[in-house]
């Protein structure tokens, strides 16, 4: 009767035992060799298409239009403008031209200023003169290119040569009203004309009335 002899106990005989000295505990499988586990499986591969390669030549981080190998300025906030080094620039205010004086705007200046008046047998201005006055500095204010001369009348009531001088007083008195209003002081000239150049007759209050008035006369600078 044969006897069977397992030296390392792991329940293979010797003589069909292929590794005797297997360690004590170890798994073995018919042949006496230790039985090693299976491989996990592979982790499946990421299935999405891998990400076509950019051209490094055309990089453009901070997306300004100037690709990165010529762009001095690599974190330019998202809509500056930038020059052609890929640096933000400041942008210049569009100044807005001044209006020009066209031949029938220059025309429009000139005339009767009706409503301009004085208190009587004075240089003063009348309430209703300083508002129309006020609308002639604005208009003039938009037109910088525009330069008037003002002339004052009067009718013949009275001394010829206090005339001269009362129409005159009246045209400087126009002409600081406008410069207080902001017209420069340089675009505008004034004269006195007193009785001598009438446009109505002077035998009737009606014609005296039209006679005593303030002119504009302007032109273009």
């Amino acid at each position: 009767k044969s006897v069977s002899i397992d030296a390392d106990n792991d329940g293979v005989d010797d003589h069909i035992d292929r590794c005797p000295h297997t360690p004590p505990g170890v798994g073995v499988g018919v042949n006496g060799c230790e039985m090693k586990a299976p491989k996990p499986p592979a982790a499946l591969a990421d299935k999405a298409p891998p990400l076509p390669k950019q051209d490094p030549t055309t990089f453009d981080a901070d997306s300004d239009g100037v690709i990165d190998n010529l762009d001095l300025c690599l974190n330019t906030p998202p809509g500056a403008t930038v020059d052609n080094r890929g640096c933000a620039v400041e942008a210049k205010p569009q100044v807005q031209p001044e209006p020009q004086a066209t031949p029938s705007v220059v025309e429009s200046f000139s005339g009767i200023l009706e409503g301009v008046n004085f208190l009587i047998g004075s240089a003063k201005l009348t309430g209703e003169a300083k508002s129309i006055l006020n609308t002639v500095a604005r208009n003039l204010n938009d037109f910088p290119n525009i330069r008037v001369t003002i002339i004052g009348h009067t009718d013949n009531v009275g001394d010829a040569a206090r005339n001269k001088r009362l129409s005159e007083a009246r045209a400087l008195a126009v002409a600081e009203y406008l410069a207080s209003q902001g017209v420069d002081p340089s675009r505008m000239r004034y004269a006195g004309k007193g009785e001598e150049e009438p446009i109505a007759s002077n035998a009737t209050a009606s014609g005296r009335a039209k006679n005593r008035r303030v002119e504009l006369i302007a032109e273009e600078l």
